[in-house]
């Protein structure tokens, strides 16, 4: 029994002699923002001390209500740099994804689940062709889909998908068959901008992008190209005029100046369809001082018409944000 006993000491002394200490704890809100306390936090990150044979911490994230949010390896402290095996939890507990990472690169397979354990999707990751410039690029094989109760919709890439991991957009459904993993045919789908729908059907070969056709609520039809999916808004003339714009036109504020009061304003606004700025105001975050708000929002209000954002060829109204800094020598 003593023997025993001591084989246990010995065992229990060597686990916590063994086990990691946190190099780093660190709270974040809903926004993935980072904040001061742990009472205000949606999550939690600990970061354990680095294995000297890899180079590499473990760490994990945890919910407010002690759940697991994701669990890993990382090169770095901050913003990590993943390596190996990175899973994903539900609020509930349950795991939700599982990914792989080389060197910070989503790299292989992608599991997701359903809260009941059972697998959704089996995703393979697709290297971006170096010559395609900036486009919708589908960017995982889809090998494998079952519904809820493990019925398969996909077996080895091939059968009728219905697509919300394509687009960045999360208000986006595309539907079609799909062929060895990839795109084949027409697909249909539908995008919800401020209430409207926009109905769409593309054209793929071998997950390649042929032809892409948009109708509106007036039955109105609308061709675009591959990359013509989302058109965010500009200023008609380019960014540095826009820059100049905004320098030949802000006035600083007297008693700003005279109390040295400096920040950043961030000026949320609508592009119409028709390239007009409408719905001016100013967030919440950044320099909340009312006198650089209100000169902000005035110049603003000065600028000549944008050009509007498109989804999938139809002009749209878009919501944007413009960061505008004040710093005293800079302005009038």
């Amino acid at each position: 029994m003593k023997i025993s006993l001591t084989l246990f000491i010995l065992a229990f002394s060597s686990f916590f002699c063994c086990a990691q200490s946190p190099v780093q704890v660190v709270f974040f809100n809903r926004a993935n923002a980072l904040v001061k306390t742990r009472d205000s936090a949606y999550y939690i990150r600990t970061v354990y001390e680095m294995d000297k044979a890899t180079s590499l911490y473990d760490f994990k994230e945890m919910y407010f209500n002690g759940k697991p949010r994701r669990v890993g390896k990382t090169y770095s402290l901050g913003n990590p740099t993943f390596e190996g095996v990175c899973t994903l939890y539900f609020l509930t507990g349950e795991k939700a994804e599982e990914l792989n990472y080389v060197h910070g690169k989503l790299t292989g397979d992608i599991y997701q689940y359903f809260r009941n354990g059972l697998l959704n999707k089996h995703l393979q990751v697709r290297e971006r062709p170096a010559n395609i410039g900036y486009t919708y690029f589908a960017p995982y094989l889809v090998l494998t889909v079952n519904d809820s109760l493990g019925k398969p919709e996909v077996v080895d890439g091939n059968g009728h998908y219905v697509d919300n991991y394509f687009f960045p957009q999360t208000d986006v459904t595309c539907e079609g068959y799909l062929k060895n993993g990839l795109r084949e045919g027409q697909w249909k789908g539908v995008k919800k901008n401020k209430g409207e729908p926009i109905s769409f059907t593309e054209v793929y070969k071998n997950g390649n992008f042929i032809s892409g056709v948009s109708v509106d609520l007036n039955n109105k039809s609308y061709s675009y190209t591959n990359g013509e999916q989302e058109i965010i808004p500009k200023y008609k003339f380019g960014e540095q005029a826009f820059n100049n714009f905004l320098t030949s036109n802000i006035v600083y504020p007297k008693n700003a100046r005279k109390k040295n009061i400096t920040g950043r304003v961030y000026v949320i606004f609508t592009v119409e369809k028709d390239g007009t700025l409408d719905n001016i105001k100013a967030a919440k975050s950044g320099n909340p001082d009312p006198e650089l708000v209100a000169e902000a929002i005035r110049v603003m209000q000065k600028s000549p018409n944008w050009e509007p954002g498109r989804f999938f060829g139809q002009a749209v109204a878009f919501d944007y944000t413009v960061p505008i800094n004040f710093k005293l020598g800079n302005t009038r």
